[in-house]
């Protein structure tokens, strides 16, 4: 149970899913022979590439960009991808030591609000991102295609906040 969790919260911590780090850390914990960091890596790898595939997809039929305005918006969302990336490897990290204090039952509360303070920063962060994302575009393409910029990410964050939050434990007890 725990390995589904951790590997949910790996694989679905989306910011972080096409981000870069896919080891949980923790040195390689095996299972019937299997390196699970190993596992959980190349599982990462074939994920993040059908996300990143399936992403560029969605915002390419809906976007519907001409060839000089696709120019600016890939560059601009590079940028973009490579920061949220970064963060979502940050929101992993905090989203695999939650799940397994939450497993293990080892929650105290100078824990419990660290990593409450963490993710409400790295929210902040991911937010701010996301607003100089939106008036970059705004200000390069126009302020509809900014918004369809804004729609597209918070559909793909919404399903996998959902999924992420349907996996991870809560904390219970006192």
């Amino acid at each position: 149970m725990l390995r589904k969790a951790m590997l949910i919260v790996t694989v679905v911590g989306l910011p972080a899913v096409l981000g870069g780090c896919a080891s949980s850390g923790g040195g390689g914990r095996s299972g019937g022979g299997v390196d699970f960091d190993d596992a959980v890596s190349k599982y990462l790898d074939t994920a993040r590439i059908d996300l990143a595939e399936g992403k560029t997809d969605l915002i390419n039929d809906v976007m519907n960009l001409s060839e000089a305005e696709a120019e600016v918006f890939w560059e601009i969302y590079q940028g973009y991808e490579d920061e949220y990336f970064a963060l979502g490897e940050r929101r992993a990290a905090l989203e695999r030591e939650l799940a397994e204090r939450a497993y293990r039952g080892t929650m105290d509360d100078p824990t419990a609000a660290r990593l409450a303070s963490d993710f409400l920063v790295l929210r902040g962060e991911m937010l701010d991102l996301l607003r100089r994302t939106h008036a970059r575009l705004s200000a390069e393409l126009s302020p509809r295609r900014a918004g369809q910029f804004l729609m597209i990410e918070h559909r793909m964050g919404t399903v996998v906040d959902l999924v992420v939050a349907s996996e991870l434990p809560l904390i219970r007890g006192r």
